[in-house]
């Protein structure tokens, strides 16, 4: 019989730190930014980490239909930093 070590853990298994701010789970969280390309989403939400604002993607589409990319995915953030979070996004986000 085959024993597996209770320790390993799996090489894909990230742990994401959202932010170094304390960040209260019941504020309000709004919708910035959409595209139908989740990588596009994944990036911007990189770069307001960068900038310490906590940034959530939240994927609306069709897990049906993967490939004609029914749907959107969209990057929230806290409303009192979704001001700043667009500006960033404006300034220096460079893919399009």
């Amino acid at each position: 019989m085959e024993t597996r070590d209770s320790s390993f853990q799996h090489k894909t298994m990230t742990t994401v730190r959202v932010s170094t701010r304390d960040t209260d789970v019941t504020e309000n969280w709004e919708s910035i930014y959409s595209t139908p390309l989740p990588h596009r989403a994944e990036l911007a939400k990189a770069l307001l980490l960068e900038h310490e604002i906590p940034a959530v993607v939240i994927n609306k589409q069709s897990s049906s239909y993967p490939d004609i990319g029914w749907g959107k995915v969209e990057l929230h953030v806290l409303a009192k930093d979704a001001i700043l979070a667009k500006v960033i996004l404006e300034n220096e986000a460079t893919f399009s």
